[in-house]
């Protein structure tokens, strides 16, 4: 099965020596708020699968950041 995830445009600057990490989980990145639980407030827990993702050789994977100018850098590209 091949996947393709599109990712929502963001603002987000990074300054030299950030690192930008993929992290892909089965569950909600951040624990529920005691009080209201996560949208929808009432989750229906789906059974535990196993899943594996498989990168380089036959398994082609990149992730393409697009780079905008920088203010005074005169840079812009993409990342790959």
């Amino acid at each position: 099965m091949q996947l393709d995830l599109t990712l929502l445009p963001s603002a987000t600057r990074f300054a030299a020596g950030d690192e930008l990490v993929l992290e892909l989980q089965d569950r909600f990145f951040f624990r529920a708020p005691p009080l209201v639980g996560q949208f929808p407030a009432i989750y229906q827990h789906t059974p535990q699968q196993a899943w594996r993702i498989h990168t380089g050789g036959d398994h082609h994977s990149s992730l393409t950041v697009p780079l905008w100018n920088s203010v005074g850098t005169g840079q812009t590209g993409e990342l790959r």
